[in-house]
Parts: C-alpha cells; sequence; structure tokens
C-alpha cells in the first residue's frame, strides 16, 4: 500500500476518510447499477461474471472485500496483519484515489450486479539498482469473495490488469500474497508466477 502511495501522490485527508467512511455504510451490500463499460463477459460453471473498470460506485464494495481479506490474513499472522479498528475509514480514501487516478488499473468482476471481485495494479519503475528492462506491475489490493473465486475470478481479473499493464510498459507483474493464502497461491502458480522474495516476522 506505501508502494502505491508513492507511485500515485496519495496522501489523504480526515475529512476524506470521514466522508468515505458514510458512503461505505451506505453502500455496503448494496447492489450495483447496471451502468458502467463491461470489458468482457465470462460464463464459468453456470456463473457469469463481467470484468471492467472500477468506478467510484464501486468503493464501498471494495473496501468491504478488502476488510474480508484483512480478517483473513490476521488469522495468518496476528501481528503483522492486525486490523486497525478504523481500517475501512481510512482504505475508502486510498482506493478512492486510486480509483480516479490515470496511473492506476483499478478493475472489478461483477455478477449479478454485485462486486464479487477487484484489483488495483499500478506502474513502477525498478529500484535503481535493478535493471528489469521497463516498468513492473504491481498488484496488492487484490481480493475475491470466496476461495473458490481465485481459480475463475481471481485469473480473469490478473489476465486483464496485465494485458492492461503491458500495453503501458510494464515488462513483469508482482503480486503480494500472504503465505497460507493457498487458493490465491495456487492460482498464481498456475498462471507462471514464481515466488521471488519472502518476509519473515517474529515478536521483538
Amino acid at each position: 500500500m506505501l508502494a502505491l502511495c508513492e507511485a500515485t501522490g496519495y496522501t489523504g485527508s480526515r475529512e476524506e476518510s470521514t466522508n468515505m467512511s458514510r458512503d461505505h455504510e451506505k453502500g455496503k451490500n448494496a447492489p450495483l447499477k447496471s451502468r458502467r463499460r463491461t470489458i468482457f463477459t465470462r460464463d464459468v460453471s453456470m456463473t457469469t461474471f463481467s470484468i471492467r473498470k472500477a468506478t467510484q460506485d464501486d468503493v464501498p464494495a471494495m473496501v468491504e472485500l478488502a476488510h474480508q481479506r484483512r480478517i483473513q490474513y490476521q488469522n495468518y499472522q496476528p501481528r503483522f496483519w492486525r486490523n486497525a479498528v478504523d481500517s475501512c475509514e481510512k482504505h475508502a480514501p486510498f482506493l478512492s484515489h486510486l480509483v480516479q487516478h490515470e496511473r492506476a488499473i483499478s478493475l472489478v468482476s461483477e455478477s449479478t450486479h454485485t462486486v464479487n471481485g477487484f484489483l488495483i495494479a499500478t506502474l513502477v519503475p525498478a529500484p535503481p539498482v535493478y535493471d528489469v528492462g521497463g516498468l513492473t506491475c504491481s498488484i496488492d489490493d487484490f481480493c475475491v469473495v470466496d476461495g473458490l473465486d481465485w481459480e475463475h475470478v481471481g485469473k480473469a481479473l490478473l489476465e486483464e490488469a496485465m494485458n492492461q499493464a503491458k500495453t503501458r510498459g510494464a515488462v513483469q507483474t508482482v503480486v503480494v500474497c500472504a503465505h497460507l493464502d493457498e487458493a490465491k497461491r495456487k492460482m498464481l502458480a498456475n498462471e507462471g508466477f514464481t515466488i521471488a522474495s519472502e518476509w519473515y516476522v517474529r515478536e521483538s
């Protein structure tokens, strides 16, 4: 998330957080309007979902999905992933900023007018001590409703993000994934991703 802030120049504000918090409560679990341009539609195992660009109307649903992921990850490593009590209020304006930022790729998956997954990617240069040959497509905020959705919804979101990133000069894609998020790790491995780095944590 820090890398995304630096890449897009987001600083945030108390007023943004308060307003987006109210919007989150209003929009939480509310059905979405069919008013956005669909990139493509896919029918898998009797379930149809569409991938499209995210809009401000999607932010409350995105915030809720991200919140559920934080709760999931908190079980994996209680201190490192400890969820802040006001995490949704802080995350909402950040996601809102990225959705409207031209340097970010913001996508959602929608099924029966409900968001069932989202992904946000940013294009960032490699540190000057590395020469990867171009920009990196960095993906951190990447969530689906259920672990079973990674195989289809998560894969479709990732493919579309990578396609868009490639046209913008990305030569590699880096996806953040918790060590114990087995369903997501399996999907990434099936798509040809390999582990480049691991973080080890212990109490001080």
